[in-house]
């Protein structure tokens, strides 16, 4: 991220999150340890052929995780300056300001769409369900010391303040990759944890 784009970011680290966001003892600490200390799994090493290949693969995906965090840094400032329902012409592009909207469902709702998960599960359990298509993928997982790295506060407890903002960007409709930067938590955690409040809330 260049210096502007990380400009807002950085004046939350400066004025909030430093400041308003209280530790719980050493409870923080004391979960990155557990973590840490956690039984390791058995990995295979890699010939060399597939090694070359695994770090050709990080390469292009840590440059892709940074050019998304880019990206959805600028989107908020591209709707800033753009006017509703104009469309632009730049290059070969043509940029139109939309809207996008989030719903909260009703708990009937909610339930209904546990009740069909249920059903789904159950179903595919029992070989009632008949397998369509079948596609075999690559799994990638970064450990938790390197999501550290860039997430300093990955796999620590939450605070009652840190609930609080996280909830409070998302009303205001910011992005969870922004979120994520201000509470220097990752982005998979932050969608958990905001569904999780919104659970309780509703």
């Amino acid at each position: 991220m260049n210096s502007n784009e990380m400009e807002s970011v950085q004046e939350f680290r400066k004025n909030g999150s430093s400041r308003q966001l209280p530790q719980r003892g050493n409870s923080a600490n004391q979960t990155i340890k557990s973590l840490e200390n956690a039984p390791t799994r058995q990995v295979s090493k890699p010939d060399v052929e597939l090694q070359k290949l695994f770090e050709q693969y990080i390469e292009i995906k840590s440059k892709l995780n940074e050019l998304e965090d880019r990206l959805a840094l600028l989107k908020p400032r591209l709707t800033e300056f753009m006017t509703d329902k104009k469309t632009y012409g730049h290059q070969d592009y043509f940029f139109t300001k939309g809207v996008s909207r989030r719903w909260q469902y009703s708990n009937q709702v909610e339930k209904l769409e546990e009740q069909l998960k249920a059903k789904r599960k159950d179903e595919i359990d029992n070989g009632i369900a008949k397998v369509v298509t079948e596609t075999h993928f690559v799994r990638a997982a970064r450990s938790g010391a390197e999501i550290r790295k860039q997430y300093p506060r990955h796999g620590s407890l939450w605070s009652k303040q840190e609930e609080h903002t996280l909830h409070s960007e998302y009303q205001k409709g910011v992005e969870p990759a922004i979120i994520a930067q201000m509470l220097q938590r990752h982005p998979s955690g932050i969608t958990k944890k905001l569904k999780d409040i919104l659970q309780r809330i509703g």
